[in-house]
């Protein structure tokens, strides 16, 4: 009976041992997790303070993708319509990849502007 105690009690002590040694082992860092899609780190840019004016003055304008005209079925209106570009690729693609052909036609916006916009991006595209 005591041998079994013995063996019991070895058992245990080593299950803790091991049980501890992973929970203290195991870490968690924020700060590198990417930014869930849906979530909002406003740290830089929304889309009211910096992108809307971008999208005013290159895109959502009289013969291309404004209210009206809407090239290609593509409007950009409303915080809601670039959102759904944002979300389908779609500005990444033509507006900071290229593939397809740059937008807008007059050409490639410069790089400060296509870096906040990859940026407004990567933070979640808040408005």
């Amino acid at each position: 009976m005591k041998r079994e105690l013995n063996i019991i009690s070895g058992f245990l002590a080593i299950a803790v041992a091991v049980i501890t040694v992973g929970l203290n082992s195991c870490s968690y860092d924020k700060g590198k997790e990417a930014n869930p899609v849906g979530q909002c780190d406003t740290t830089e840019y929304t889309y009211t303070a910096n992108i809307v004016s971008i999208f005013q003055t290159n895109c959502s304008i009289t013969g291309c993708h404004d209210g009206q005209t809407g090239i290609g079925g593509v409007q950009f209106s409303s915080y809601q319509d670039v959102k759904n570009k944002v979300e389908a690729g779609r500005i990444t693609a033509r507006m900071i990849d290229g593939t397809g052909g740059f937008m807008p036609p007059a050409g490639q916006l410069d790089t400060a502007i296509i870096n906040m916009v990859q940026q407004w991006i990567n933070e979640g595209s808040c408005e």
